[in-house]
């Protein structure tokens, strides 16, 4: 339970002492040290706070519940309590007290048969029932009074009391109770398809793909020497075993909430049959892989960036990416929802995307259990991210520049289909092994169903052109970060050391960067592209008249630039 919630239960103890009118304290207090009976202590008892106290605890139940302080089956040890403190009222209504002993014995009754209904899980239900033989007991031979302060306390101890249910839903309690399928080899059986599919790809920096991870630097994140992101991860991109695309169902983000920590994360992935919702098995069942790049043994972060944090997973000899969420996005859901919609037909048409599934509520973490939260699933492939490529292939040019001209190719393909991916920059470019183009980090796709609406992100400072606005958002979005990326390729392919003069082992650039583009009559890189012959001098001249228009300027379509 959150610091917040705890003061409630004090202020309602303090509340449970009005049932007893501070006058009769003295009263009751001298009656009982003379008869040591205490039902005669109370003939003034004030049953209406009985009501009083039992709405305001309803009111604590349903606020918990609402505010993910307390889960459903926790909730029902609440209700008991309350329940109880209702039932009492009639001992003071009834002609008789066998009246209020069967009133508060059906009220118990009521409740287990309530919790036995919903929890089907035996160890809920036997620890539910050793409250029920004890209330049983005050209910029958004990005083008024001494029921309403148990119900009470049956109430305040929900909130307190560390059990295995604790901020658990109904169904998720029923869940324990489930044998888990295996196939015969003892491997866990392949899930269903997921029906709410759309994942965004990791961003590939640095041993790992994430959301830009090269913007948002974690120490724990360090790969082995020379090139950063030699062993950089990306996700497959149309590969044979990719994850099947399919429309992802929106469903309501965790509202009211503070999201995860890339440790918190971290620890929930300790244990996934846990962390992971039973509604999807493929990744509830996967083993997960620590990352060899990191010194910190057992370290499980692949890596990190502004907005999520990606693991590694392995099921069935296959291995997946999974990207958890940090931030909250507003429209996270619809625009998932709609980038899935929009990839679906596409997929197997040479596209530079990589196959993804989005989906809702599928991981919690020990920081509140109640709550699930989204993620990313995608297939995992071992590649480098294009600096990382630059760097080992400075003394093959003819390699850097076949890039270059299978770079264009795929950004042509792309604007072709009407989609702009709205961050081309160096971590968002993986190269594999065939030397195959993949972008990676989705975030701020366009896609047609967003016309008219707000980029949700205005990418890489040293890609985009520095007037860049949330209002520019079309599938022209791409089209200056392409003649950035395409002519430093062309650049550094005619004079390699162009990249130890100006890139200097920045992650976050090729060899421009916003400075250039704010100034280029003093820019150092642009005045040596402009010596240059040919292709490079005529994409670096149109590179400076871009800046004269606004960022949307179709003058440096992909189209063009393939024709140059």
């Amino acid at each position: 339970m959150k610091p917040s919630a705890r003061y409630l239960v004090p202020l309602l103890a303090i509340l449970f002492l009005l049932i007893i009118p501070v006058a009769l304290l003295e009263d009751s207090a001298a009656i009982v040290y003379r008869t040591l009976y205490v039902a005669t202590a109370f003939s003034f008892f004030e049953l209406y706070h009985l009501l009083i106290v039992a709405a305001v605890c309803s009111a604590v139940i349903a606020y918990s519940l609402a505010r993910g302080y307390i889960g459903s089956c926790r909730a029902l040890y609440s209700l008991y309590g309350v329940i109880i403190l209702i039932a009492s009222f009639s001992y003071g209504v009834g002609r008789s007290p066998v009246y209020g002993m069967l009133i508060t014995a059906l009220a118990i009754a009521g409740m287990d048969g309530l919790f036995f209904f919903s929890v089907r899980d035996k160890l809920s239900r036997i620890s539910f029932l050793s409250i029920t033989i004890p209330m049983v007991a005050v209910a029958l031979f004990l005083p008024h009074y001494c029921i309403s302060l148990s119900g009470f306390m049956i109430f305040a101890l929900s909130f307190f009391v560390r059990t295995a249910t604790r901020e658990l839903s109904i169904p998720e309690v029923n869940m324990r109770s489930v044998t888990p399928i295996h196939s015969k080899g003892g491997v866990p059986a392949p899930s269903p398809p997921i029906s709410s599919p759309a994942r965004n790809p990791p961003n590939p920096q640095g041993p790992a793909q994430s959301g830009k991870l090269s913007r948002s630097r974690k120490a724990a994140v360090k790969a082995g020497t020379g090139s950063e992101a030699k062993q950089s991860i990306s996700p497959a991109s149309r590969s044979s075993n990719s994850v099947p695309l399919s429309p992802a169902t929106a469903s309501q983000l965790p509202a009211n909430v503070a999201w995860p920590a890339q440790s918190d994360y971290a620890r929930a992935m300790q244990n996934p049959g846990f962390s992971i919702s039973p509604n999807y098995a493929i990744l509830r069942n996967s083993k997960v892989l620590p990352n060899p790049y990191i010194r910190l043994p057992g370290s499980v972060v692949y890596s990190s960036g502004n907005y999520g944090v990606i693991f590694r997973l392995e099921n069935n000899g296959l291995s997946y990416a999974m990207k958890c969420f940090t931030r909250s996005k507003q429209d996270l859901n619809a625009r998932y929802s709609e980038i899935s919609r929009a990839l679906s037909p596409l997929s197997g048409k040479g596209l530079p995307f990589v196959n993804f599934q989005y989906l809702p509520g599928a991981i919690r973490t020990l920081k509140n259990p109640a709550i699930y939260f989204p993620v990313l699933h995608m297939d995992w492939v071992e590649g480098r991210n294009l600096n990382a490529f630059v760097s080992e292939q400075l003394r093959n040019r003819d390699r850097i520049a076949t890039l270059a001209s299978n770079f264009i190719d795929e950004m042509v393909r792309m604007r072709s289909a009407g989609i702009a991916h709205g961050d081309i920059a160096g971590d968002n470019i993986v190269i594999d092994s065939s030397g195959r183009i993949t972008l990676v980090d989705y975030d701020g796709m366009f896609v047609p169903a967003f016309s008219g609406s707000k980029s949700p992100e205005l990418g890489h400072d040293n890609f985009q052109h520095p007037r860049r606005t949330a209002d520019h958002y079309s599938e022209r979005l791409d089209n200056f970060s392409i003649l950035v990326t395409y002519l430093s390729l062309l650049g550094i392919a005619e004079d390699p050391k162009l990249w130890m003069r100006y890139n200097k082992g920045d992650q976050d650039c090729l060899i421009f960067r916003k400075s250039d583009f704010l100034d280029p009559s003093r820019s150092g890189v642009i005045g040596e592209l402009m010596k240059m012959k040919g292709r490079v001098r005529q994409l670096t001249e149109l590179l400076v008249e871009s800046l004269k228009h606004e960022p949307l300027w179709d003058g440096c379509d992909p189209h063009r630039l393939a024709k140059i």
